[in-house]
């Protein structure tokens, strides 16, 4: 194997990714979005709680709560969850895969990226850029740099943007932080910083992700970990 493949196969099955879920149980997830004057002040506060439940590698998502600088929304927040299109794998990034992104070459494994080692003099061998390849034709691809913990080589650190933007977001870059459960890597806390609108209308916004009570069945004893 060339150093993208042996990347791809040390990480494989050994990091968390919702549509793609290792093991059934559970986690509980807070989302924090911030909407942003152009000098940074916070203008809007919007809280969503979640459950989300794994079976059969099928994901169920349950609203819990929702709040708007202090009120309660969450029967708006549940009727706009139920009128979202579903669709399988589309070829734009949807925002919410954004804001906890997977690592992309491990998500589509034959989608054509170029993974090239980092040396900054500081974490020597265990950064890495990827990019996509010239022949990406009109697939949905993302760019971004992973840091890995060099104790297990899974990823501890992961900044990511998509291409192409999701719909009516002109600018996003996400930066997830790992934690570690039973040998996979699993998200701990996100934080996204974007601009979005329509026209001449321009939107800034912060996102911050927490996971957290997570419940996941033990690991088969064939796994293969490496």
């Amino acid at each position: 194997l060339d150093d993208d493949g042996r990347l791809r196969v040390a990480m494989q099955g050994r990091v968390w990714h919702d549509r793609a879920p290792l093991r059934d149980g559970s986690f509980r997830m807070t989302c924090v979005m911030e909407y942003l004057s152009a000098e940074g002040t916070v203008t809007k506060t919007l809280r969503l709680d979640h459950r989300r439940s794994f079976r059969e590698g099928q994901m169920r998502d349950e609203l819990l709560s929702a709040s708007e600088d202090g009120l309660d929304v969450l029967d708006r927040e549940r009727r706009s969850a139920e009128a979202a299109p579903v669709s399988g794998f589309p070829k734009r990034w949807s925002l919410d895969e954004s804001l906890a992104p997977p690592v992309p070459f491990l998500d589509d494994p034959t989608g054509p990226y170029r993974i090239q080692p980092l040396s900054d003099g500081i974490a020597d061998g265990t950064r890495f850029r990827y990019a996509p390849g010239a022949r990406s034709d009109d697939r949905r691809t993302a760019e971004g740099v992973l840091e890995l913990d060099p104790a297990d080589g899974l990823p501890r650190r992961h900044t990511f943007t998509p291409r192409p933007l999701p719909k009516m977001i002109r600018a996003l870059v996400t930066t997830v932080r790992y934690g570690r459960l039973d040998g996979l890597a699993k998200p701990e806390s996100s934080e996204s910083i974007g601009e979005g609108g329509f026209l001449f209308i321009k939107r800034r916004f912060r996102v911050r992700m927490t996971y957290y009570d997570w419940d996941l069945a033990p690991a088969a004893p064939d796994t293969g970990q490496r």
